[in-house]
């Protein structure tokens, strides 16, 4: 009986228990340049984005390559437009790499990558510990 209730204890335990997974960071197009926010005006495929996660437990963004990009270069901006990490990332066909963000404040941030002439935005969140 001692062992029925312990197994009903852990049953009831065990979804109050949360793990950290990657959050996916929807990309839009925001204009043709960093700092210019307007949309596009016709609709345009966004397939060949790169997927992009972020992990909270870890504060690394992973992009996962939907088509060959190349050099493709990106910035993350905190809540005040404050630039917390900028470079550039090679994207190619089914490959992946990683941008390791360090150590960041409770907060949105939101990531901007230049495809071609065009700027895309995606916020993400990271939460308190």
């Amino acid at each position: 009986m001692k062992k029925f209730f312990l197994c009903m204890a852990l049953i009831a335990i065990i979804p109050q228990i949360t793990f950290a997974d990657d959050t996916t960071v929807i990309l839009n197009p925001v204009g043709p340049s960093l700092g210019n926010h307007n949309k596009p005006k016709s609709p345009i495929n966004l397939s060949f984005l790169p997927t992009v996660t972020f992990n909270d437990e870890t504060n690394v963004l992973t992009f996962e390559g939907n088509s060959d990009l190349g050099a493709v270069p990106y910035e993350v901006e905190d809540a005040c437009e404050n630039i917390v990490s900028s470079g550039v990332r090679y994207i190619y066909l089914n490959g992946t790499t990683t941008v390791s963000l360090g150590t960041l404040t409770t907060g949105t941030y939101t990531l901007y990558i230049i495809v071609g002439d065009n700027t895309y935005a995606g916020e993400f969140e990271v939460s308190a510990e």
